[in-house]
């Protein structure tokens, strides 16, 4: 199960150089969905994408990946609108506050967000040192934790767990 701890920032850094910030600079729907177990797609209250960038210090490029997640389906008429536009984060949200995802050896950001379906959960994994294979890599990572950020999506029933 998934444990949320106090954030302590530790995951700007550049996987090379190791100085902050970093910046995105391009990215793309991680196509999440089509790689998932059948049974896994629904409810389908998420959205993943990745993000690729080179650090302004040391050149060193690097990828990584945010995956926003509400409990719950979202009607597919609403995938125009609605709040599809909250999990690709084109609508204002109220943050609710800000954690670290503990799952095993595993620690990356998560910030809690308040829309009108309840409490959705932007779990931001990287930046990791660029490699070949970067969207297959983010794509398995994610894939590898599947349950465990279902149940803590589902744990919020519209609320902070």
């Amino acid at each position: 199960m998934i444990q949320l701890e106090h954030d302590r920032g530790l995951f700007a850094d550049c996987p090379w150089c190791r100085r902050q910030p970093v910046r995105y600079h391009d990215g793309d729907n991680l196509q999440l969905r089509a790689a998932l177990k059948p049974e896994w797609r629904s409810p389908n209250g998420f959205y993943a994408s990745y993000h690729f960038g080179s650090c302004e210090f040391c050149g060193g490029q690097f990828f990584g990946c945010t995956l926003n997640m509400i409990a719950g389906s979202i009607e597919e008429d609403q995938q125009t609108g609605g709040f599809w536009n909250y999990l690709w984060m084109n609508e204002d949200t109220e943050i609710l506050g800000s954690h670290e995802a503990v799952l095993d050896a595993m620690r990356w950001p998560v910030t809690l967000h308040a829309i009108p379906k309840g409490t959705m959960f932007q779990h931001d994994f990287g930046p990791y040192a660029m490699r070949d294979e970067a969207w297959e890599f983010m794509q398995q990572i994610i894939i590898g934790i599947w349950p465990a950020l279902r149940a803590l999506a589902e744990l919020s029933n519209g609320g902070i767990p």
